[in-house]
């Protein structure tokens, strides 16, 4: 069996996270240059560039061609035992923020009635919300929720507010439980253009059906996230993550 050896380039990489945490540097700082972390940790220029790419490849840096390196923004953290599907970036990432892409009635057709494990027909909403840091698409929100949920809901009232924190403000309706699935698919032309990235782009598809205390069906999202920005964890990780 083949073991995973120590190597220089692990140890370095370890080392320059501990220097990053240890003087306080935030999202978007940059690093000293290659001569002088070489210089500060006694070792060749080459080493110390293998490490910064390992780094860059684990997502804690980015490179930026005749400038430098810089500390990557942190992922927005998702706990996998939340059942709504909805997430808070935290003050980590405060400039995220969502808006109503589209807002429509439909009826189930074949593929989407075997993913809300519903009749064909059925009316339901469709209503997608885009993510955004700044200016920058960041995730792709699909909902559908069964009209007979909320009728005579509308855009207005929905607002620019996610469909479940519609439905549990207004109606008041408790959550019980949730199914939820991470899988990493290929973006299609719609998403590739909605997400300002090439067509065929890896990102992750988060879905999952939310039930309420009756056990009835009252939400089903597909998200479409950008891999480098978003991580899912437990809720103890979330919670250590946060704190630190």
């Amino acid at each position: 069996m083949r073991k995973n050896l120590l190597t220089m380039d692990v140890i370095l990489a370890k080392e320059i996270i501990y220097m990053l945490k240890n003087e306080g540097y935030r999202p978007g700082d940059r690093l000293p240059s290659e001569r002088f972390l070489a210089e500060h940790f006694h070792v060749q220029r080459p080493t110390i560039r293998n490490a910064l790419a390992q780094l860059v490849r684990e997502h804690y840096l980015f490179s930026q061609e005749r400038l430098g390196y810089f500390v990557a923004p942190e992922r927005i953290k998702i706990s996998t035992h939340t059942c709504t599907g909805n997430f808070d970036p935290g003050e980590k990432r405060p400039n995220i923020r969502w808006q109503p892409y589209s807002f429509e009635e439909i009826l189930v057709d074949k593929r989407l009635s075997g993913k809300m494990l519903i009749p064909e027909q059925t009316p339901v909403y469709k209503i997608l919300f885009i993510y955004y840091e700044n200016d920058t698409p960041l995730c792709l929100d699909y909902s559908y929720t069964p009209i007979d949920i909320y009728p005579g809901l509308t855009a207005e009232i929905l607002g620019s507010r996610p469909i479940l924190n519609v439905l549990q403000t207004d109606l008041q309706i408790p959550i019980l439980k949730s199914n939820q699935r991470v899988t990493l698919i290929y973006t299609n032309e719609e998403e590739s253009s909605l997400l300002q990235t090439a067509p065929g782009s890896p990102m992750m598809k988060y879905k999952g059906l939310v039930y309420d205390e009756t056990g009835r069906l009252i939400h089903f999202f597909e998200d479409i996230m950008k891999i480098d920005d978003f991580a899912f964890i437990r809720n103890a990780e979330m919670e250590e993550s946060w704190n630190n």
